[in-house]
């Protein structure tokens, strides 16, 4: 089972970012790969297994209604990038 974490996703979802993760999503499945993607909106829930981490594009304002919640997530992102797990970040 691919899981892939979509951080926020009510709120960066500028340029329909998520839309494509739904893309990728359905297009592994059509291969047969197993797939779901998991929101993220809490240090807790970063607790679990992820085979990909997606960030994606979001307002001023969405991001500064974010600000505290991503910061206290941010060393246990780093963690994740550092032992392996892939990120991609969509920005301007």
């Amino acid at each position: 089972m691919i899981r892939l974490a979509a951080l926020f996703p009510e709120h960066l979802n500028l340029n329909g970012d998520q839309g494509n993760l739904e893309v990728l999503s359905k297009q592994l499945k059509w291969r047969g790969v197993p797939c779901e993607i998991v929101s993220v909106r809490t240090l807790a829930d970063l607790e679990q297994r992820f085979d990909l981490i997606f960030i994606g594009h979001g307002s001023i304002a969405a991001w500064s209604a974010i600000e505290g919640e991503f910061q206290s997530m941010a060393p246990k992102l780093a963690e994740l990038i550092r032992a392996g797990v892939p990120g991609l970040s969509i920005s301007t």
